[in-house]
C-alpha cells in the first residue's frame, strides 16, 4: 500500500488524505504541495460538482465516495516506470471525439433557427395568433431556463460523455414530437423538450470537450461548438428555404434535426468518457487508461495526473456568497448585465421572427424572406470565424465596442428605413384581415437586408462569443460554477422576455419604433462596456481576479486603456 500523505484544509483544518504516487513530493520528504487528482480544471471551473472535506474523506456532489483503494495505490504504469511512448492516435482520438460532441453545436443552431422559417407555415396550418406564434419560440426558451438550473446536476450524476448521449435522445424525442405534432399543445411541448436539450448541449459538448484535450490545443476544439451553431442556423435557413412552398414542410424542417441527434448519440458510444470526471468519481486507474488513449505519451499523462489540482483546501461559495462577497458582486453584476445586454440588443429575435422581419421589410414571398435568411447565416459562420482569430489578438473590449457600435448603427439604419416608409398591410378580403405585407421598395428591401446581415455579424464577433468568454474569466475558481448558472439563468430569461413581447412590440408601437428601442438598448450598452468592462487579454486569471477586487463597478483609465495597471498586475505574477 503506497505511503498516504495528509493535505490540511486551512479554512476548517479538515485533513484530505493523499496517495503518495499523486503528489508533487518528489523528493519523499513530504514538504512539497500535494496534487489531488479527483476534479479537473474543467470542472473547478464550470462548478458541476462541489468537494464535501469537513469530515476528511473526499466526497464528490453526486454522493459518490471515493474509491479509498484505487486511489491508494498507483494504476499500472503510472509514475515514470510506464511505457514512455503511445504514438499518434492519442490526438486524432481527441479531434474525433471533439468533432462528433460539436455536432451538438449544429443541432444547437439548427433548432433556434429552424424556427423562423417554420412560423411561415404554422400560422397558416394552425391559425396562430401573434400571441400563439410568441409561445411557439418562447417556450423553447423556457425549458433551456429548466436546463440551465438542473444541468449541472445532470452531467455530474451520469458524466460528460453520457450526458451527450442522453441529451442526442432528447432532441431525437423532441424532433419527432414536432413532426408529428398534430395540434398547438404537442407541438409546444415538442418545444419544451427541444430547449431543454438546446441548453444542455449548450454546456456539456463544451465541458466535455475542455476536459479531454490537451492545454494547447483546447481553445480552438472548444471553439469548434460555436463554429458549429453557425453552421446549424445555415443550415436551418437553407432548409427552411429548400421546404417553404411544400405542403406542412414544417414537419420536415423539425424533423430533419432527428437523423443527426441519432448519429452523434450513437456515436459518442465509441468514444472516451472524460478522464477528469472518472477521477471525480474516484475511477483513477480507469481515467488513466482514457488518458493514454487520448495523449501521446505515458509521460504526458504522468504529467497531466499530477497537474489536476483539487480545490479542496478552498470551500465553495454559495449563492448568497456572490452577492455578499465585494469582489465576487462586483463580478455578478458585471456578468449578469452582461447577458441581459446581449439578448436586449435585439439578436434573438432576428433568429427567431427573421423570415417575418424581412416580410414586414417589404420582402413580397416567403420564398425571398426565407433565402434572405440565408445570407444571414452565411455573415454568422463569417464572423464567428473572424472572432475565434482575432479575440485574443484585438482584445475583449475592443470587439464588444466595435460590435456594438455597428450593431447600433444598423439597427438605425433598419428603423429609420421603415419609418420614412412604414410596412402596410394587404388590404382585408370580405372583412377579414391580412396577414401579409405590400412589397416594399427595392431601397427599404436593400437597406433592410444590407443592415441586418452586417447586425448579424458584429454581434457575432462580439457579444455572442465575447460574453461567456468573459463571464468565465472574470470569477475565481472556486466560484465560477455557480456563477455561471446565474449568468445563464439570466440570459435565457432575457431572451424569453424579449421573444415573447417582440411581435407585440410590432403591432403595437410599429416596426420602426421597435427597432429604435433596441438601438437605444445598444447605446446604453456601449456606455456599460466602455466604463464598467475591462480588458482582459493576455493576463492571467489571478490578475484578473485582482482587478475585480475594485470596490466601484466603474472602471479607472488605466483599467478601461489596459495600461499601468494590468502591467503591474502581470509584474507580480
Amino acid at each position: 500500500m503506497a505511503q498516504e500523505l495528509l493535505q490540511h484544509d486551512g479554512d476548517d483544518g479538515g485533513v484530505e488524505r493523499v496517495p503518495a504516487w499523486l503528489s508533487d513530493d518528489s523528493d519523499g520528504d513530504g514538504d512539497d504541495e500535494s496534487l489531488v487528482a479527483t476534479v479537473s480544471v474543467a470542472h473547478d471551473e464550470l462548478g458541476f460538482g462541489t468537494q464535501d472535506h469537513a469530515s476528511g474523506n473526499g466526497q464528490a456532489s453526486s454522493g459518490g465516495n471515493l474509491d479509498q483503494q484505487a486511489m491508494a495505490e498507483p494504476p499500472r504504469g503510472a509514475g515514470h516506470g510506464g511505457p514512455s511512448h503511445r504514438g499518434p492516435a492519442g490526438p486524432f482520438v481527441v479531434r474525433v471525439a471533439a468533432f462528433v460532441a460539436a455536432l451538438g453545436g449544429v443541432l444547437f443552431g439548427y433548432d433556434i433557427g429552424v424556427v423562423a422559417a417554420a412560423l411561415l407555415q404554422l400560422e397558416d396550418d394552425f391559425e396562430l395568433t401573434n400571441f400563439q406564434k410568441e409561445l411557439v419560440v418562447s417556450v423553447m426558451l423556457l425549458g433551456a431556463m429548466v436546463a440551465s438550473i438542473c444541468g449541472g446536476v445532470v452531467l455530474d450524476s451520469v458524466g460528460r460523455r453520457d450526458g451527450i448521449i442522453g441529451n442526442a435522445v432528447v432532441f431525437v424525442v423532441g424532433g419527432l414530437m414536432l413532426a408529428f405534432a398534430p395540434n398547438l399543445t404537442v407541438l409546444l411541448l415538442g418545444r419544451f423538450v427541444v430547449g431543454f436539450g438546446v441548453s444542455l448541449s449548450a454546456v456539456a459538448e463544451c465541458v466535455y470537450i475542455s476536459e479531454i484535450a490537451p492545454a494547447d490545443s483546447r481553445g480552438w476544439l472548444v471553439s469548434l461548438n460555436e463554429f458549429g451553431i453557425s453552421v446549424g442556423l445555415v443550415l436551418s435557413y437553407l432548409v427552411g428555404f429548400a421546404l417553404i412552398h411544400s405542403p406542412s414542410g414544417w414537419r420536415l424542417m423539425f424533423g430533419m434535426s432527428v437523423p443527426l441527434a441519432a448519429i452523434q448519440g450513437l456515436a459518442m458510444f465509441f468514444l472516451p468518457k472524460s478522464p477528469r470526471w472518472l477521477m471525480l468519481q474516484g475511477k483513477v486507474p480507469e481515467a488513466r487508461n482514457v488518458l493514454l488513449r487520448l495523449r501521446e505519451s505515458a509521460q504526458q499523462v504522468d504529467d497531466e495526473m499530477r497537474t489536476i489540482r483539487s480545490d479542496v483546501g478552498r470551500s465553495t461559495v454559495t449563492l448568497l456568497g456572490l452577492v455578499r462577497k465585494p469582489e465576487l458582486r462586483r463580478a455578478l453584476v458585471l456578468s449578469s448585465a452582461l447577458s441581459i445586454l446581449q439578448q436586449f440588443t435585439g439578436n434573438a429575435n432576428v433568429l427567431f421572427y427573421g423570415a417575418t422581419v424581412f416580410k414586414q421589410a417589404g420582402f413580397k414571398s416567403d420564398a425571398q424572406a426565407t433565402l434572405s435568411q440565408v445570407f444571414l447565416g452565411i455573415g454568422k459562420v463569417l464572423a464567428t470565424v473572424f472572432a475565434i482569430y482575432a479575440v485574443d489578438r484585438l482584445g475583449r473590449r475592443k470587439l464588444l465596442l466595435w460590435g456594438t457600435a455597428l450593431m447600433g448603427f444598423c439597427l438605425a439604419a433598419l428603423a429609420t428605413v421603415t419609418t420614412v416608409e412604414p410596412p402596410e398591410k394587404t388590404p382585408a378580403i370580405n372583412g377579414t384581415e391580412a396577414n401579409d405585407f405590400m412589397p416594399g421598395s427595392t431601397e427599404v428591401k436593400a437597406v433592410s437586408l444590407l443592415s441586418l446581415i452586417v447586425f448579424v455579424m458584429a454581434y457575432s464577433f462580439s457579444f455572442g462569443p465575447v460574453v461567456w468568454l468573459l463571464v468565465s474569466e472574470i470569477f475565481p475558481d472556486h466560484a465560477r460554477g455557480k456563477a455561471v448558472s446565474v449568468s445563464t439563468v439570466f440570459s435565457w430569461g432575457s431572451n424569453l422576455a424579449v421573444s415573447m413581447s417582440f411581435l407585440s412590440l410590432l403591432d403595437g408601437i410599429g416596426f420602426g419604433l421597435t427597432f429604435f428601442l433596441y438601438t437605444a438598448i445598444g447605446v446604453v450598452a456601449f456606455v456599460f462596456i466602455y466604463f464598467c468592462v475591462p480588458e482582459t487579454k493576455n493576463l492571467s486569471l489571478n490578475a484578473v481576479a485582482e482587478i475585480m477586487k475594485s470596490p466601484t463597478l466603474l472602471l479607472s483609465a488605466d483599467a478601461r486603456g489596459h495600461r499601468g495597471l494590468y502591467r503591474v498586475l502581470d509584474d507580480t505574477e
